[in-house]
């Protein structure tokens, strides 16, 4: 069964606009049936998956974080989750960022993160660092 994967946000566009802890992730299956899978979040803005597709990375950009779920394909559902790693706010306070943080995530044997500032992370399923 096909599923598009949909990530939601807070209205306003950068801090202190920025409604927190408003979005949600959602799964959408070929019947058109949506599905809350996550939340709440601030901005949802990054998927991966591992090859074999039994994890999956999801990123939540204002916390920074990024979390690691079991996740069956054939059924679409996640699982068991913890967070992968947490990134440091480059500003102190979140008032003070002039824009929202954009993360991409890659799945190529390796976690690749890509940052706004384009500062780049290899993250190892073993939750080695390096950066690039």
């Amino acid at each position: 069964m096909r599923r598009l994967q949909i990530g939601t946000m807070g209205s306003g566009d950068v801090p202190p606009d920025l409604e927190l802890e408003t979005g949600r992730l959602y799964s959408l299956d070929g019947a058109r049936n949506l599905e809350e899978k996550f939340g709440p979040v601030t901005i949802s803005n990054g998927l991966a998956w591992t090859a074999d597709n039994s994890i999956m990375y999801y990123i939540d950009s204002i916390p920074r974080q990024i979390y690691t779920f079991d996740f069956d394909l054939e059924m679409g559902t996640i699982g068991w989750y913890f967070t992968f790693v947490s990134l440091p706010l480059t500003s102190e306070k979140l008032s003070e960022l002039k824009c929202i943080p954009k993360l991409v995530l890659l799945f190529i044997c390796m976690l690749w993160l890509i940052q706004y500032s384009h500062t780049r992370f290899c993250l190892s399923p073993e939750s080695e660092t390096t950066f690039l």
